[in-house]
């Protein structure tokens, strides 16, 4: 598999990879979006980096194209997102709380220990 050029390609593989890795069959798709053109933000500077929608085929997680410049940036808000996404079915797919950081420590730690380079055998088209 030839290494992903983009930032994009990069953040479909992670994204792939985190969905075989937590069998999260909802997830659809990733995608980079305008965040200013989104409805209900209330202004073009909001720094929201990333979100979780709910589609009739699944799961998007959609991530800010202008907040989302960097790799490094881009991976650990498709993680944080992946993870909003993995508690979305019990209802707290919106949160912060407990439940969410304990989830989001273990994907991280997960990532950190091997997660970094064996996303990067899934492919990013």
């Amino acid at each position: 598999m030839p290494k992903a050029k983009t930032v994009q390609q990069r953040v479909v593989q992670v994204a792939r990879y985190l969905k075989d890795l937590y069998s999260l069959d909802r997830l659809w798709r990733v995608e980079f979006v305008d965040c200013r053109d989104e409805d209900g933000w209330s202004s073009p500077d909001d720094d929201q980096y990333g979100w979780v929608a709910e589609q009739p085929k699944g799961l998007i997680i959609k991530l800010c194209v202008r907040c989302c410049r960097t790799r490094a940036i881009a991976v650990e808000t498709t993680i944080h997102e992946f993870t909003h996404a993995l508690l979305w079915d019990e209802g707290l797919g919106y949160y912060h709380g407990p439940t969410y950081w304990l989830q989001y420590g273990e994907i991280i730690d997960a990532f950190d220990a091997h997660g970094w380079s064996d996303s990067m055998t899934f492919e990013y088209k």
